[in-house]
């Protein structure tokens, strides 16, 4: 990060109160984060954590994590890649999907949060009579996603079997695999543990019940970023570490995307004011 003397010079120059926002920092935090996982592993921006780092993860061969129209927006006045985009969300109107497929030519992959939602992206919502094929990632939740978690959406178990089950009905869906994300500041590896093999698990009986493969995993861990005191500026990269050895386990199985947001850019920038 900026060293105070320039933080200073630079407020001197703008005034304050400003927000100061490092890409050189955010540049070095990637390819360390990018190391210790290895090959084998994408990172996914979770672009809520900060919007306006959207423009300099263009260039560090990411993924772009959109949750609503406004985010969407941001991604196209960037002229982010299309395909970089995983468009999440439990707010996905048909006029926003309309215009994802019709004036942006689709996005790499949508997460399907609900029922209600898989059988909106079936029904040919551009209304253009064609059979769009849409890759989709199915997001997890269980009682055991709540007892080590929490997560009030997504697909439960029984939800997911069912789609996979009666793929061949929705010729339009390109089932890629599952995607989960439970909650953010886990401070117990334990945790992110356990919800990775719960994944594996479902996935494994997916293929042996249903005869399907899923080729990607998305899984947003909740690694932790402490804001007070010393540990703020302890980076460690420790419990980074503890999953990338997890990982290992599952490399040659999926395709594995980590969905990220605060972790990889809270320590890009700071936010100065000044005392009257």
């Amino acid at each position: 990060m900026l060293s105070t003397e320039k933080i200073i010079e630079i407020a001197d120059q703008h005034s304050t109160p400003l927000y100061i926002l490092d890409k050189e920092a955010l540049e070095n935090r990637i390819n360390e984060i990018k190391a210790i996982l290895g090959e084998g592993v994408t990172l996914c921006y979770a672009m809520k954590a900060n919007p306006f780092f959207v423009d300099a993860f263009k260039h560090l061969n990411t993924k772009y994590e959109v949750c609503s129209p406004g985010e969407f927006a941001i991604c196209e006045r960037e002229k982010v890649n299309m395909k970089d985009i995983v468009l999440s969300g439990v707010n996905k109107e048909k006029a926003d999907i309309c215009h994802v497929l019709n004036d942006c030519g689709g996005v790499g992959v949508y997460t399907v949060e609900s029922k209600v939602a898989k059988a909106f992206v079936t029904r040919d919502p551009d209304g253009n009579g064609e059979n769009d094929t849409i890759g989709i990632l199915g997001p997890g939740n269980s009682d055991h996603m709540n007892a080590v978690g929490g997560n009030q959406f997504g697909l439960d178990e029984e939800d997911i079997k069912d789609i996979v089950k009666n793929r061949e009905k929705y010729p339009e869906l390109n089932i890629r695999g599952v995607q989960c994300y439970t909650g953010t500041q886990k401070k117990k590896f334990d945790i992110i543990k356990s919800e990775i093999e719960w994944l594996d698990g479902l996935c494994d009986s997916l293929y042996a019940d249903y005869g399907f493969k899923a080729e990607e995993l998305e899984y947003g861990p909740g690694l932790p970023v402490s804001y007070f005191g010393d540990v703020a500026y302890d980076n460690n990269y420790d419990m980074l570490k503890e999953l990338a050895a997890l990982l290992e386990n599952y490399k040659t199985k999926y395709s594995i995307t980590l969905e990220m947001g605060r972790y990889l850019v809270a320590e890009c920038g700071v936010y100065v004011t000044g005392i009257a």
